[in-house]
């Protein structure tokens, strides 16, 4: 090997140091360890800095499968486990066609209607019914028949048979166009429901009757009338029957009495029974007449329903005539009686002598038969007999025209019927 002196040069502070000599393998080694080195350094910045670009980008998607959590934006690189073919439907739980199979909704999704409540119809709309009597649930006779007209009608009454829901209702008709006094009678027609009825087509009772009331009691019916045979008319009479149509008359159960407060408003005529039982006790609401008092309401009571008591001892009337120049300043009379909760409602008819003398219909209520409250409305309606029953989600009415020539209701011919939704003052 020919060796060769190199000279290296070292810099010094001031110029150039003494120089040393290195053989030529050993240089060249030198020269070739620090390329190396040299570029090692470079190769590993640009290798790092390529690795830092790739992880910044990849899937950022937990669902998906390849899924990189040092992945800070997404590259649309996400891939997701395949289950076959989608199931469409409905995915919402509170839709009426809700899939709880479908696994991608389709938009079909149908919702309930928001209801629109109906306003309740009350007292004040009893006056919209009367007039045009669009449902007839009885329809009187033809001038041949018994019951050609219809005047004061009874009470509904809904008895249970064999496990099934009967209604029937007794009502005071006469024949002809001409209302006489003492040829009026008791018709009879029943229901399964209280809007379609099948009238009975004879009379129930020979005697002349008016103005029915009708308890049922223990499987027998308790029937409690004006008696119309005597002259001059002043007596209510009971007569009993097991299945509605043969009756047994019990007599005159109830009679007129002097004296009183007003003196003597009960000492003419007692008729207009409205008859319950109550706690095992029967009460009675009536209409008494007498000298210029031609219409007020008592109160009776009785153990069996034959022997009656009035209830006031000093013989006052339990609800009177209105107030001077009011409509129903000249009379009242009892029609029917329901009790609500704690209160009972009282349906009567009354007039004015000052008002032309036309009857009208009342409402009037009370928790102890002292202290009564008329309804602001009154008179609710320009008829002389109005019934009520109560059924489920109502209350059902009854009624037909005043014959009165005067009276707006008189081209009505059978019993009509509605429903109100509630009653309240």
């Amino acid at each position: 090997m020919v060796e060769r002196e190199i000279t290296i040069l070292m810099a010094g502070e001031v110029g150039f140091e003494s120089s040393t000599s290195w053989s030529q393998p050993i240089i060249l080694m030198i020269i070739l360890v620090s390329s190396t080195l040299l570029a090692g350094c470079t190769n590993d910045e640009e290798s790092i800095s390529e690795d830092a670009v790739d992880e910044r980008f990849g899937c950022t998607y937990l669902d998906a499968i390849n899924y990189n959590s040092s992945s800070t934006e997404d590259d649309g690189s996400c891939e997701y486990q395949q289950f076959g073919e989608p199931i469409l439907g409905c995915m919402y739980p509170e839709a009426l066609n809700f899939s709880p199979l479908a696994t991608e909704d389709n938009g079909s999704c149908m919702y309930p209607e928001t209801p629109v409540e109906r306003e309740k119809t009350g007292i004040m709309e009893i006056y919209n019914h009367i007039l045009p009597c669009t449902d007839t649930m009885i329809s009187n006779g033809t001038i041949n028949d018994f019951d050609t007209n219809f005047r004061e009608i009874g009470n509904v009454i809904i008895v249970e048979k064999n496990g099934t829901l009967r209604y029937e209702v007794f009502y005071t008709v006469y024949s002809g166009n001409e209302y006489v006094g003492n040829q009026t009678y008791i018709g009879y027609s029943y229901s399964s429901n209280g809007l379609d009825w099948i009238k009975h087509d004879e009379l129930i009772i020979n005697r002349p009757l008016e103005d029915p009331y009708v308890v049922y009691e223990n499987g027998i019916y308790h029937l409690f009338a004006e008696d119309k045979l005597d002259l001059p008319f002043k007596n209510i009479r009971k007569y009993h029957s097991q299945d509605g149509l043969n009756w047994t008359d019990d007599g005159d159960i109830f009679d007129t009495k002097s004296g009183g407060i007003p003196n003597d408003w009960e000492n003419e005529d007692v008729s207009s029974p409205v008859v319950w039982i109550e706690n095992e006790i029967w009460y009675m609401l009536y209409e008494g007449r007498g000298g210029l008092h031609r219409g007020n309401i008592g109160l009776a009571y009785s153990d069996d329903g034959y022997n009656w008591s009035r209830m006031n001892e000093n013989n006052t009337p339990t609800f009177a005539n209105g107030s001077i120049f009011s409509w129903d300043e000249s009379g009242v009379v009892p029609d029917d009686l329901i009790k609500i909760d704690d209160e009972y409602y009282m349906l009567y008819h009354g007039y004015s002598r000052n008002h032309g003398g036309q009857w009208k219909m009342g409402i009037a209520k009370t928790e102890n038969f002292e202290d009564w409250e008329r309804h602001r409305a009154n008179p609710i309606a320009e008829i002389n007999t109005l019934m009520f029953t109560n059924i489920e989600g109502g209350y059902l009415f009854h009624f037909t025209g005043d014959k009165a020539s005067t009276s707006s209701t008189k081209n009505i011919g059978g019993i009509c019927t509605f429903i109100i939704d509630e009653i309240s003052f």
